[in-house]
């Protein structure tokens, strides 16, 4: 296997994508604050190596070593990076918190624009102050990053080429949007996404 950053994607059923050699990992979301003893008999029950915090919060000290000494990584989410942001700012709400014990951080990327990743390629980069593709991989090779954009099977694989530095994709299963701002995926949809980018993986996981 090339040396080359884990690609990681979630969640789906283990059945579906058996025959890609994919690496499918579950981050259950849960509240990580108040009894620890809770907290751990809580992610202990569910089996997962990773838990995400609820959206936008940071757990307290204590339960992030805690989660450490026992093998569970977290997952920040609730990131979200517009076509007007200074890269400098978006991983600026952590930036100030020693021991995060983060095995990733998820941004949805755009949510403001349906083509987003259209967007990213051809129209940022006719204006210098936009957010760029550069932007996005710059912070990837910054910190664990896994991106959310509008992934279809046609535009995946062009995705993760231009951006060696992410970690992998964050898909949201869902059959309608009620915000306009929220991409949600069909789990067949999301599922042949996944089928689209796993040939041009590397043997890397998503």
């Amino acid at each position: 296997m090339p040396a080359a950053p884990r690609r990681r994607f979630g969640i789906v059923d283990v059945r579906d994508v058996a025959d890609l050699h994919l690496r499918v990992m579950a981050a259950p979301a849960a509240e990580l604050s108040g009894d620890l003893g809770r907290i751990l008999r809580t992610v202990a029950a569910v089996g997962a190596g990773m838990v995400q915090p609820i959206v936008g919060t940071i757990p307290p000290a204590g339960v992030r070593s805690a989660l450490d000494e026992a093998g569970v990584g977290v997952v920040y989410g609730g990131i979200e990076i517009s076509h007007d942001d200074d890269p400098g700012w978006v991983f600026s709400r952590y930036a100030d918190t020693p021991g995060l014990h983060a095995a990733l951080f998820r941004a949805d990327v755009l949510p403001e624009y349906r083509d987003s990743w259209v967007f990213l390629r051809d129209k940022a980069p006719e204006f210098e102050e936009e957010f760029q593709v550069g932007d996005l991989d710059g912070l990837a090779r910054e910190r664990p990053l896994l991106v959310g954009l509008d992934f279809t099977p046609g535009n995946v694989a062009e995705i993760l080429a231009a951006l060696p530095g992410v970690r992998g994709i964050a898909l949201t299963l869902g059959g309608q949007a009620r915000r306009g701002d929220v991409r949600f995926h069909p789990y067949d949809v999301a599922l042949a996404v996944v089928r689209a980018a796993a040939p041009r993986g590397g043997g890397r996981s998503f």
